[in-house]
């Protein structure tokens, strides 16, 4: 949600309430879920490529 603010401090950001992987209030960037999520699907397809 572009309205929910960004915050330094974990507490205060509820941006990290937002649904997606990618904040757009501001400049866009990445969230923290981005990388865990992609780090996950990395893992999951050199797992399979190795069978």
């Amino acid at each position: 949600m572009p309205d929910f603010p960004h915050h330094d401090d974990p507490r205060a950001d509820l941006d990290k309430a937002g649904f997606g992987f990618v904040a757009v209030a501001g400049p866009t960037r990445p969230k923290e879920a981005f990388h865990e999520v992609a780090r996950r699907y990395r893992d999951l397809a050199v797992r399979r490529r190795r069978k």
